[in-house]
């Protein structure tokens, strides 16, 4: 689909998906929403990222994502801003798995967000986040999940995330490997990563920069600090590269 095709929109292309379809969407700029319904969809910009901006669907986000299994390639999302201040570039709403690749997600609320969904995984892979965030009054983050299964991130850069977590996570399971955190030099993010009901987790082989503006003084990466009731079968924090840049810290 694109803007000289027959279905220009990414929401026609969501209202008639059938499960197991892989969607192509051209490069360029669609001011749109959708809700994706199907299972077992692949959902692919073509060339230059397909940009989906500055629209929101259900006052949740640009793409609402309720379908069982779900692969994201190569899309660029901007602009999700809701009444609630927690709009996101993707809303994860199903139970099953999302994928996410090659993605880019900057100036939304949130990134991506998911509620409780305790059989849910989600999986990001070479991917940017940059200038998300908010906190008017509630925060919201590069990327929020709550109470799923699984969280893993791999080999992507998370930059000047504003107010919020640059990622927090209430997984039972959360996997970071490999990325790039930083707040830069105006990014007011509070933690680096925050998985404030703890739980099993490895942080291995990244590089996090706390940034001479953020917002939270107290640590880098926090773990149960409201109240550590995800069951736990060990931490592993190793092979990180940390640098402080906050004076306060």
């Amino acid at each position: 689909m694109g803007l000289t095709r027959k279905f220009r929109l990414p929401s026609q292309a969501a209202r008639i998906a059938r499960n197991g379809d892989h969607i192509q969407i051209d490069a360029g700029e669609y001011r749109d929403c959708a809700v994706w319904r199907a299972n077992n969809l692949i959902l692919e910009g073509i060339g230059k990222y397909a940009h989906v901006r500055d629209a929101t669907c259900q006052e949740e986000g640009i793409w609402i994502v309720l379908g069982g299994h779900t692969t994201v390639i190569n899309i660029e999302f901007s602009g999700a801003h809701v009444t609630a201040n927690n709009g996101a570039g993707i809303k994860f709403r199903g139970g099953g798995v999302l994928i996410v690749r090659n993605s880019y997600f900057h100036d939304n609320e949130n990134g991506i967000m998911g509620g409780n969904k305790p059989q849910a995984r989600v999986l990001v892979s070479n991917s940017r986040f940059e200038r998300n965030g908010k906190c008017e009054p509630d925060c919201a983050h590069g990327i929020y999940l709550g109470h799923i299964q699984t969280l893993k991130i791999v080999g992507s850069k998370f930059i000047g995330q504003m107010v919020g977590h640059h990622i927090k996570s209430r997984a039972l399971n959360t996997v970071i490997i490999g990325n790039t955190i930083r707040d830069g030099p105006k990014g007011t993010a509070s933690f680096a990563i925050d998985l404030p009901n703890g739980g099993t987790a490895t942080i291995r082989s990244n590089f996090i920069q706390k940034g001479p503006r953020s917002e939270n003084h107290m640590a880098i990466v926090s773990i149960g600090e409201e109240g550590a009731t995800n069951p736990s079968r060990g931490i592993i924090i190793e092979g990180n590269v940390f640098m402080n840049q906050n004076a306060q810290l």
